[in-house]
């Protein structure tokens, strides 16, 4: 599954201009209620996604990361306990 993730982005970050323009004109559609600033920020985040920016510090000291480690990192994030408890009322990780 981590091999058709890491395949799946790389081949999303390699055509990213096509993924940002259509993002871009689905945000700007009347059928969505977001205003142009939320939606320069929803494209910024997306954009910044497909760079593999999205990271914060932890991307800005080498430049880019790479497909594989930002796998990693969002696997990591969704295993978290900390986001997991966020998610289900009710969720401990010691029961």
């Amino acid at each position: 599954m981590r091999c058709v993730c890491v395949y799946v982005v790389g081949v999303r970050a390699h055509n990213s201009s096509p993924t940002l323009v259509h993002a871009l004109n689905m945000l700007m559609s009347p059928l969505w209620s977001l205003a142009a600033s939320q939606a320069i920020t929803v494209v910024r985040r997306v954009k910044s996604k497909l760079l593999g920016t999205d990271f914060g510090t932890l991307s800005c000291t080498d430049g880019p990361l790479d497909v594989p480690t930002q796998i990693e990192l969002l696997i990591g994030e969704a295993q978290s306990h900390f986001n997991l408890c966020q998610l289900y009322v009710g969720w401990n990780p010691f029961w």
